[in-house]
């Protein structure tokens, strides 16, 4: 297979998110109304997503597709972390 671009896998994991019906997405464990009026906040574990506050630019344009955006940037964070994680371990086991 052929390396592809962190653009690249942004773009495709973006796909594969936009793609999925709604009735396979997680449901939040709570909804509740931000105390300062900013807004419904949908919580998933310990994480609250102000569900009106995604924007982009610097007239900040509502952008709901932001949070996509931040998701398809976490999902590469954490694949750069499980391989650096386990080259850890392969070392410390190799030092032992």
């Amino acid at each position: 297979m052929e390396p592809i671009t962190l653009i690249e896998a942004r773009k495709a994991i973006e796909t594969i998110l936009a793609g999925l019906p709604d009735s396979a997405l997680p449901l939040p464990d709570r909804i509740e109304e931000d105390e300062r009026g900013k807004g419904p906040i949908a919580w998933f574990g310990g994480h609250g997503y102000h569900l009106t506050s995604a924007t982009r630019g610097a007239d900040r344009t509502p952008n709901p597709e932001g949070y996509r955006s931040s998701a398809s940037w976490d999902a590469l964070v954490g694949e750069a972390c499980t391989r650096m994680s386990a080259k850890a371990y392969a070392d410390k086991a190799a030092t032992r």
